[in-house]
């Protein structure tokens, strides 16, 4: 039969690892929730960018369009033709 110290010692050892899995666990809850938000915020991020490059796109794409007419274009090629 165990005496009461060695199921002291057992317990405590026991006890020891418990906790250190709790923490673990905090930890990871923790970890998991931050992600989730920034996870969320990248995505709101994301679909912000989209439009706003759509919008600067649209801005740069007229600009070239006004910029390719060949008369504007001869005047800023290198001196080769």
């Amino acid at each position: 039969m165990r005496t009461m110290r060695t199921m002291r010692r057992t317990m405590r050892r026991t006890m020891r690892r418990t906790m250190r899995t709790m923490r673990t666990m905090r930890r990871t809850m923790r970890t998991m929730r931050t992600m989730r938000r920034t996870m969320r915020t990248m995505r709101t991020m994301r679909r912000t960018m989209r439009r706003t490059v759509r919008r600067t796109m649209r801005r740069t794409m007229r600009r070239n369009i006004y910029s390719l007419h060949p008369g504007s274009q001869t005047s800023s090629w290198p001196e080769e033709h």
